[in-house]
């Protein structure tokens, strides 16, 4: 994840002696991104981001609507208070599917009640959304679904993307090794004058976003907590495994009890 936030591989291999310039890259990082999301507070972060990009509670709470959120029944105590606070609401806010159980809906009914600055009217339409948005998106960290939001969000509104040249291997992927360059992605379309959103594989520069994208831009990150993320990546890319011939329910275990192992973490 560091690498894919663009801290340098020097200062990683060599962090104990470099503290203080790490830390400076994240305070510099902090006053760049206007949200990194947490992956493990899933409803917080729909909140955050439909405040942030002052998108329509339709476009947000579409991360939900294709999960299979909920172990709770219609019948639960839970549901019943979420379409009873929903139903009371419905002045305040709009939902356009309501086919899951979370506590978001009540998280956010909470949220807007409380916040009196804003005309009790549909959300919908008091702010104009954000339109150009700079996603990293980091590997095993819920990025596909952010993806796949924004990939929905600009198709139905035309908007134009940061694409990886023909070169690329793989479609959803600019670089994994750099930032944007000019030859690593494709030109701005003949009938566009900008850029309007990035959300593929690529590492983080922001001199070299700020090139191909609008001064407004919005720039949204994703985190995973540290050994969640590393048993994610190992399941998902399994040639560990295979190279020190471990398998079974204690794989994990069996890998990190080898020292030889954990020394090249």
């Amino acid at each position: 994840m560091a690498i894919e936030y663009g801290c340098p591989l020097e200062l990683l291999l060599n962090s104990r002696s470099r503290i203080n310039d790490i830390q400076r890259h994240i305070e510099q990082l902090d006053k760049e991104f206007a949200l990194v999301i947490i992956v493990e507070h899933s409803d917080e972060f729909i909140i955050l981001l439909r405040r942030i990009l002052k998108w329509s509670t339709k476009e947000i709470n579409y991360i939900r609507k294709m999960q299979i959120l909920t172990k709770l029944t219609k019948k639960s105590i839970l549901a019943r208070k979420i379409e009873l606070d929903i139903d009371s609401y419905l002045n305040l806010i709009c939902f356009a599917v309501l086919v899951f159980t979370t506590t978001a809906p009540v998280i956010y009914i909470a949220f807007r009640t409380f916040e009196k600055l804003e005309i009790p009217i549909r959300l919908d339409v008091l702010q104009q959304e954000v339109r150009h948005i700079a996603f990293l998106k980091v590997h095993k960290a819920a990025s596909t679904t952010i993806q796949n939001m924004l990939l929905r969000f600009g198709t139905e509104r035309n908007l134009t993307y940061v694409i990886p040249s023909v070169n690329s291997i793989y479609p959803n992927v600019i670089s994994l090794l750099e930032t944007v360059t000019s030859n690593n992605i494709r030109p701005i379309p003949l009938l566009s004058t900008h850029f309007d959103i990035l959300c593929l594989h690529v590492l983080y520069n922001r001199t070299a976003f700020g090139q191909i994208l609008p001064n407004d831009t919005v720039y949204i990150g994703t985190l995973r907590d540290p050994f969640e993320y590393f048993i994610s990546m190992m399941l998902y890319f399994p040639i560990m495994f295979e190279r020190f011939n471990i398998s079974g329910p204690r794989a994990i275990t069996d890998f990190l009890e080898i020292k030889r192992n954990t020394m090249c973490l």
